[in-house]
C-alpha cells in the first residue's frame, strides 16, 4: 500500500523432488562409469603388459637364433 506495508504476495513453489532424483541417477551414472573406466585400466595394463612380455620374448629368440646360427658356422 501507499505506507509500504506488504498487503500481498507472489510466490513461486516447485516440486523439486524431480530435479533430485536426475541429480540422483546423475550422480549413480557417474559413479558407475568411474569403475567402468577403472576396469578398462587395468585391462589396458594387463594387455600392454602381456604385449611388451611378447616383444621381449621375440627379441631374446632372435638374439639366440642369432648365437645358434655363429656357433654353427664357427
Amino acid at each position: 500500500d501507499t505506507d509500504g506495508k506488504v498487503i500481498g504476495a507472489i510466490g513461486i513453489l516447485r516440486d523439486m523432488r524431480a530435479y533430485e532424483k536426475v541429480v540422483r541417477d546423475l550422480q549413480q551414472s557417474k559413479a558407475e562409469l568411474q569403475e567402468k573406466i577403472l576396469d578398462l585400466e587395468k585391462f589396458e595394463e594387463v594387455v600392454v603388459g602381456r604385449e611388451l612380455k611378447m616383444i621381449a620374448l621375440e627379441k631374446e629368440i632372435e638374439q639366440l637364433k642369432h648365437e645358434q646360427g655363429r656357433k654353427h658356422r664357427g
